[in-house]
Parts: C-alpha cells; sequence; structure tokens
C-alpha cells in the first residue's frame, strides 16, 4: 500500500487486487484446516465485505478497475455458493424443523 501511495498507476493496482485475492484465499483455506468449515466460511465472508469495501474506494478514483479486480473464487466458494444458498432456503429449515420436532417426540416419549 506504501508503494500504491506513491505510484498510482494501473499496474499497481492489478497487483493489490491479486494479491488480495491470494492473500485472502490463502488465510481462508489454512484458517479452514484449522478451524472447520463454519470459521472458513465466516473468514470467507470477513474478506468478502473487506474486499467490497477496498474496491469500492478504489472505484471513487478510477471509474473502471483492472479485471483482476473482478469476483475471485473465493467469493463464490464462501459467499453465495449452492451450499450456502441450500441452508439459507426455506424447504431445507422447514425439513430440518420436522426432523427435529420427530427426534424430540421418539425420545420423550
Amino acid at each position: 500500500m506504501h508503494l500504491f501511495a506513491r505510484n498510482q498507476s494501473q499496474q499497481n493496482i492489478q497487483n493489490i487486487c491479486s494479491d488480495y485475492d491470494k492473500f485472502s484465499t490463502c488465510f481462508t483455506q489454512e484458517h479452514g484446516k484449522l478451524c472447520g468449515y463454519r470459521s472458513e466460511i465466516i473468514t470467507g465472508r470477513m474478506f468478502h465485505n473487506n474486499r467490497e469495501a477496498m474496491f469500492n474506494m478504489l472505484k471513487i478514483r478510477w471509474s473502471t478497475l483492472p479485471s483482476q479486480c473482478g469476483y475471485s473464487h473465493l467469493r463464490r466458494d464462501t459467499y453465495s455458493s449452492e451450499k450456502y444458498a441450500f441452508f439459507r432456503s426455506s424447504s431445507y429449515i422447514s425439513s430440518f424443523l420436522a426432523s427435529v420436532s420427530v427426534l424430540f417426540s421418539v425420545c420423550f416419549s
């Protein structure tokens, strides 16, 4: 970032976006290995939100950003994945609650 403050070239913007992707992907995956899947999801969302804020600030200065500043696999894997969407769906929630009520009635009857 110090280099970017002194030299705001298009190449430096590309490097920042690329380096951010590499760092966030590596950090998220390693965190997931140590702390589990849910922690990986939470960490991925944190990086996604930080990325959005950082790139929105860059858009104040430049109307178009390089392709390296587009969405990466990090967002697709952690934020809007099919698995995440499935668990948020009402059909999953209702079937989960039905299963819990059946188990509860069997265990306590």
